[in-house]
């Protein structure tokens, strides 16, 4: 081999060995570069979640206030205001007809009381994330048939595990506030909340036998779109069937953590 060739092929490699090193230098770069971007994209996705989760839960106290003012306007003032009436007219009864009166207006104060408490309890989100879902769901339902007399059936599926706090408390609103409309609204006779525990997710079903509405219609009201908001927010997905006279049936699917 003469001295030249010797010459071109040390050149020719350490040329080679240059740019493989150059190239590899560039790949390393790149995929830092693309480590970083996923990183940001995954900090943008986590605080976009945190501040819509924040804007949710003030929609949600703005709707549980509403919701509290008609349950007290709606049932507990009557209940009181009859107590009321019973005690004035107790005044001028005798003493029997006394003992009757006072005896139903105890028995009307009880009730109201336990309605205020029932609703203390579900509306406090701290007591929700301490006694869980279930029980959460059991009261509030609990509530519903005391309050309004709806027949509501209960039960859950699989092994119970927990959410994470945010999202057990966010998954416990949409439930309130889908009961919430199908009593408003459909006006039903029973309500059934179906809660099951899968492999990665919760699933929810929520049927009435009320009313119903056209499921096909561009707006369904301002309820079922939060709904569908908050379902997103939690990465889940939500079906609504319904029709006029029918009833309405509700299923939600939530993973039991946030994708990323």
């Amino acid at each position: 081999m003469s001295e030249t060739t010797s010459i071109l092929i040390l050149v020719f490699g350490t040329l080679l060995f240059t740019l493989f090193a150059i190239f590899t230098i560039l790949y390393v770069a790149l995929q830092k570069k693309r480590q970083y971007q996923n990183e940001i994209e995954k900090q943008e996705m986590r605080h976009r979640f945190a501040n819509e989760m924040m804007q949710s839960r003030l929609e949600v106290q703005e709707a549980t206030l509403k919701q509290l003012a008609e349950e007290l306007h709606d049932n507990t003032a009557q209940l009181l205001g009859i107590a009321k009436m019973n005690v004035h007219e107790a005044e001028k009864r005798s003493n029997e007809e006394i003992k009757g009166l006072l005896a139903a207006s105890v028995e009307m104060l009880s009730e109201a009381i336990s309605d205020v408490r029932s609703m203390s309890h579900t509306m406090n989100g701290t007591f929700v994330l301490k006694t869980g879902l279930i029980e959460s769901i059991q009261k509030d339902l609990q509530h519903i048939a005391s309050a309004s007399r709806i027949n509501c059936k209960f039960d859950t599926k699989g092994d119970e595990f927990e959410l994470e706090e945010d999202r057990e408390l966010m998954l416990f609103r949409i439930i309130q506030e889908a009961v919430s409309n199908s009593v408003k609204h459909g006006q039903p006779d029973s309500i059934e909340v179906m809660l099951s525990y899968n492999t990665g997710s919760v699933d929810v079903s929520i049927s009435d036998n009320g009313r119903g509405f056209d499921d096909s219609a561009q707006n369904n009201g301002m309820g079922m779109t939060n709904m569908q908001e908050r379902v997103k927010l939690l990465n889940g997905t939500i079906h609504i069937s319904s029709a006029i006279n029918k009833g309405t049936n509700i299923h939600l699917s939530i993973p039991d953590t946030y994708a990323e």
